[in-house]
């Protein structure tokens, strides 16, 4: 099993943080990044249960798919997010360990922001360009809480910056 799939097996109860809360910034990027989403939308979807999974060869590379299920069937967007059941974020197996999800954590953290959309009720149809709705939201402007990211890893209750943080094309 991955090191994601270790991570993520369990379902995530997730409350979105008060305003004025802090993200952690010495814990699981996934994580992180899924508080970051709920932080956007102002809230949890589907009544604060999201799994988040690592998906299989039908997820794109570096990317995500969301599933739902509604009173009218699977992913019907037209339906009130309120309604949303059986939430799942299946995340490409590329997203697979914390050095390349630190790295790379604004990519991923848009793209949770982007998956947590279709929870809230966002379809890929219809959104405009440059905006994080947009079928490609990397090409839209960075969210604020997604901005200024840096894992911070912790060795003993001691902050290891000299060995861990991530510095720009440090790791290749």
């Amino acid at each position: 099993m991955t090191k994601l799939a270790a991570a993520l097996a369990t379902l995530f109860l997730i409350a979105a943080p008060p305003a004025s809360a802090q993200l952690r910034r010495d814990s699981n990027p996934v994580v992180t990044a899924t508080l970051a989403a709920a932080a956007y939308w102002h809230g949890t979807p589907c009544g604060g249960h999201v799994t988040i999974a690592e998906g299989t060869s039908e997820v794109p590379p570096n990317g995500a798919l969301t599933s739902f299920d509604t009173p009218i069937g699977e992913n019907a967007v037209t339906q009130v997010p309120a309604t949303f059941t059986d939430c799942l974020v299946r995340l490409s197996p590329d997203w697979h360990e914390w050095v390349w999800d630190d790295q790379e954590y604004e990519a991923l953290c848009q793209l949770m922001v982007h998956e947590f959309g279709h929870l809230e009720g966002f379809s890929d149809e219809g959104a405009q360009p440059g905006t994080v709705e947009y079928i490609h939201p990397d090409t839209a402007p960075l969210v604020a809480p997604c901005r200024h990211y840096r894992l911070l890893y912790y060795e003993h209750g001691q902050r290891r910056p000299d060995i861990y943080e991530y510095q720009p094309g440090a790791w290749g």
